[in-house]
């Protein structure tokens, strides 16, 4: 098979699930595949971790459910600056003008050309990780990512190990990240994933149902005005049809696993983001629209956009101290 590697492939009646890579031009592109159902997920590690393609099946048929990127120049031109399945960590969404004070201290962070004046999505979405574990097993398959930062900006000098594990098993997509502390004092962060859900028609289209009806209203530069509105209308599904769709859900202090579920009536799917809300988890919901209107971004967050200077949702963790959070991808039948 040209440009692709079997790392393990015991007897597919006693091991479902393998682990197979390609290259991507420069890059390595890991997969786990389910042999019995051709499901698979896609992992790029030396592009921040990110999760680049869920392919499940209903009624014996693959359905790729992200808006992907299928190369390195595509990446550059469009995983980049959109983002796409990239982790955002430490901080997701803006954060105002880059700048925030924490334990009395004020700290600037770079801002991204994109986003000006703010800072945004954090700064790993583009880090090299290593892959420290492959796991394949009758029950799921599994990859393993680790980065170590050791607090290089001075806008962030909070040293962490961040460890994501993307696994595939016969309920879906899940997605595990763990940071550990390795400073020696408090670190402020929020975590969060930006995966766009892309199942063919356009996104106004698109029906949804969420667990939530409070959304943070944002000024004209995106940042949070300071107050929530009331919007019941996605309780039961509704269809989107606001091409500039660009709104943050609040779930509370929920600790269940929130769900937000996107239908395509045409294509007869229902996909199934979920997330583990509660204290310390993704208590919070960020959709988007971007301007090609192929997809619907629906983004598992900790806090709200500028947390770092407003305080919803942003997380305090202790030196040596860990956190960990956990979010995935179903397709349900109907």
């Amino acid at each position: 098979m040209a440009g692709r590697q079997i790392f393990s492939r015991n007897d597919q009646y006693r091991n479902m699930f393998v682990i197979e890579k390609k290259q991507m031009g420069n890059t390595v592109a890991y997969r786990v595949v389910n042999l019995a159902t051709k499901e698979w997920i896609e992992v790029l590690p030396a592009w921040g971790g990110r999760i680049n393609q869920v392919a499940l099946q209903k009624n014996h048929k693959i359905h790729t459910l992200l808006e992907c990127c299928i190369s390195e120049r595509e990446y550059c031109e469009e995983g980049i600056p959109w983002y796409r399945g990239a982790h955002l960590f430490p901080y997701p969404d803006r954060v105002n003008k880059g700048h925030y004070v924490f334990g009395d201290t004020a700290y600037q962070l770079p801002k991204n050309k994109n986003a000006l004046p703010h800072a945004l999505h954090g700064f790993v979405d583009d880090k090299e990780f290593n892959v420290v574990q492959k796991e394949s097993h009758g029950a799921y398959g599994k990859i393993i990512c680790k980065y170590v930062y050791e607090g290089a900006l001075t806008g962030y000098p909070f040293s962490f190990e961040l460890l994501i594990e993307h696994s595939l098993s016969p309920e879906g997509y899940s997605c595990v990240t763990k940071v550990v502390n390795t400073g020696k004092g408090t670190m402020p962060l929020g975590d969060g994933w930006h995966p766009y859900i892309r199942t063919g028609c356009p996104a106004v289209d698109l029906k949804l149902q969420i667990t939530s009806d409070t959304y943070y209203t944002l000024d004209e530069s995106l940042i949070p005005r300071g107050n929530t509105a009331y919007n019941p209308g996605f309780l039961k599904l509704m269809r989107i049809g606001q091409p500039g769709f660009h709104v943050c859900f609040g779930h509370g202090g929920q600790d269940q696993r929130l769900r937000s579920c996107i239908r395509d009536e045409q294509a007869n799917l229902d996909v199934v983001v979920w997330q583990q809300g509660g204290p310390g988890g993704y208590r919070f919901t960020q959709f988007y629209i971007p301007p090609s209107g192929r997809s619907l971004a629906v983004e598992p967050l900790t806090c709200i956009p500028d947390s770092f200077n407003n305080g919803i949702g942003l997380l305090h963790l202790g030196p040596g101290k860990t956190q960990t959070f956990y979010w995935g991808i179903q397709l349900k039948q109907r």
